[in-house]
């Protein structure tokens, strides 16, 4: 239950009294928009591990995509930083924007191909081990050709060859054209553009600092070409960070340190997990929640006249499940489910933020009600 609040508040972007109002609706589910709201911090803490392996798995990757967007934490402004691989999404939140960030999110162990943006950040990166994103030079010789000066028609016609590499890339990938016919053909667009590109930089306007820039990482724009796996844009990694995004510009991001790493790290880098299940890529790293708990019970806590059994624990050690049993009114019904819970709240063993009333009353008239964390004192 955990897991899917998490997933509704963080990658579908619900708020909290939506997360309310379905769980009652849908799940019949008697919760409070502060149990919701304190609910993250649980599952933040249950998805540490899988943080771990998600950044041990980018750290061993052979390519990953790596991009980053502001964010918000009260009156500081950290990083969000994404990088995705075949396997795994990893999101970081740093605050900075250099190399000590960039290093931190790869691991010192990485030695893989990165696609990113042109960034300051990535320079220190070998040349070889660099994808330049084609979209972003697009975009920046695009606002070059449309800005009045000398430099219009050299960056018209640099637009137009950039335009011409993703479209033979579209070709190859669409299966029209074979591997060695796109080589040809980017050939000659490569010749064409190095030609342009070394006499620009003699010119001192904005033209001529770009293709300054380019001349220094001219191997980095055509990776792709020959590296396996590498697109020459970024936009795996602009794709993972869009749902972040709209959800900071809904919600106006964070407002503490521990809201911040509850969300914006674990939080989405599960819940890419799980879109990337949902939409087929099963490489992906996914948290595996146990369906059913083992019915046999271990110890039994006195609770107001009611018995709680400990089941047998469940796959994960943070989840285990306890049955109610005991005096109460005759037939199980919605007012007895209000009456278990306020009394399992208020028997001070646990606290509403802990515990979540699953679903609805059993046959037999008992109650199902599973621990979320931390587990309990049993010898109270």
């Amino acid at each position: 239950m955990v897991a899917l609040i998490a997933l509704l508040h963080g990658r579908f972007r619900l708020s909290h009294r939506e997360v309310v109002s379905y769980l009652q609706l849908v799940w019949r589910l008697p919760i409070s928009v502060g149990s919701v709201a304190n609910l993250p911090q649980v599952a933040a803490s249950a998805l540490a591990p899988a943080q771990n392996e998600v950044q041990a798995a980018i750290e061993q990757a052979d390519h990953v995509n790596v991009d980053e967007t502001s964010w918000r934490e009260a009156k500081a402004k950290p990083w969000l930083w994404v990088a995705v691989s075949a396997c795994a999404t990893l999101f970081l939140l740093q605050y900075g924007r250099g190399k000590k960030q960039r290093a931190r999110l790869l691991g010192a162990a990485f030695v893989g191909l990165v696609t990113s943006d042109r960034l300051s950040a990535y320079n220190s990166l070998d040349t070889r081990r660099r994808q330049l994103c084609w979209a972003h030079l697009v975009r920046n010789l695009r606002a070059r050709a449309e800005a009045k000066g000398p430099w219009q028609a050299e960056a018209a016609a640099l637009l137009g060859q950039a335009e011409a590499v993703l479209k033979v890339w579209a070709q190859y990938r669409a299966g029209e054209i074979a591997q060695a016919t796109m080589k040809q053909q980017l050939a000659a667009i490569q010749a064409a553009m190095r030609e342009q590109v070394e006499q620009a930089p003699q010119q001192t306007n904005e033209l001529g600092s770009l293709c300054a820039e380019l001349v220094k990482r001219w191997e980095a724009l055509w990776t792709f070409v020959d590296a396996d796996g590498v697109e020459p844009t970024n936009n795996a990694a602009e794709r993972a960070l869009r749902p972040a995004v709209l959800w900071r510009k809904g919600c106006y991001g964070t407002q503490s340190e521990a809201g911040t790493h509850a969300h914006g790290e674990r939080d989405l880098s599960a819940a890419a997990a799980v879109a990337a299940a949902l939409s087929g890529r099963s490489g992906h790293r996914i948290l595996g929640w146990p369906t059913r708990p083992s019915p046999v019970a271990r110890k039994s806590i006195p609770l107001n006249g009611y018995k709680c059994f400990q089941a047998a624990p469940a796959v994960r050690k943070d989840r285990k499940v306890f049955f109610l049993g005991g005096p109460g009114p005759p037939r199980p019904s919605r007012c007895r489910t209000r009456w278990l819970w306020r009394n399992f709240r208020e028997s001070g063993l646990f606290s509403c933020g802990h515990f979540a009333l699953l679903m609805r009353n059993r046959s037999d008239g008992e109650a199902h009600f599973t621990q979320l964390a931390p587990e309990p004192n049993l010898e109270q």
